[in-house]
């Protein structure tokens, strides 16, 4: 008779999974742990359901780097022609940031490395891919368009929404004056980093 193996779907919470100890060959997560308040409880709980030599795959984001550039760009001045109105909206996320991205900030890869290792993985490899630079080319209408209108995160209303409760009746006048900033200008200096994380229990 051949064999035949089952397949379920099971709902659950990355803190408390639930699977029994030590029940799973393999685990692949992907932007998983970066929305985890607790983090390395989210590696303990990965590390409690694989079988011993069980691997677990993972990607994260590591969004620290992004952010460092956003804010150099700021402090180079970057965004001054679309003052006041950006300084008003800027304002206004800084105020929200907890809520919205504190889970996505404030950690690196030295820090998903170290939560591993702490959780008693017995080896540990990660890939760490850097990317920065400033577009080849300008963006375009759809782009702009996407990039006002969509919602970076689960958690995070879109540039357009906020624009819209901060700025009220101004909003309309400040949006077109914003999409036609990035026409023109393009976006400035960016960075990007991401991990590829393969560990073994």
């Amino acid at each position: 008779m051949e064999n035949v193996a089952a397949l379920a779907c099971v709902v659950g919470d990355a803190l408390h999974i639930p699977l029994a100890n030590e029940s799973v060959d393999v685990v692949m997560t992907r932007s998983v742990l970066i929305y985890l308040a607790d983090k390395q409880a989210g590696v303990r709980e990965l590390y409690r359901v694989l079988k011993p030599k069980g691997r677990a795959s993972i990607f994260e984001p590591i969004n620290e780097v992004s952010e460092r550039a956003r804010n150099r760009a700021i402090a180079d001045g970057f965004y001054n022609q679309l003052q006041p109105e950006w300084g008003e909206i800027r304002k206004y996320y800084d105020a929200h940031a907890e809520d919205w991205w504190g889970s996505l900030v404030g950690w690196d890869e030295r820090e998903l490395l170290r939560w591993f290792e702490a959780a008693g993985f017995s080896r540990v490899e990660l890939t760490y891919e850097l990317m920065a630079g400033v577009r080849a080319h300008k963006p375009t209408k759809p782009d702009i368009a996407a990039g006002i209108r969509g919602r970076p995160n689960p958690n995070t209303p879109s540039y357009e929404e906020v624009a819209r409760q901060v700025l009220g009746d101004r909003a309309d006048s400040y949006l077109e004056r914003y999409a036609q900033f990035l026409a023109k200008r393009g976006g400035p200096r960016a960075a990007s980093a991401s991990v590829y994380l393969m560990a073994i229990r």
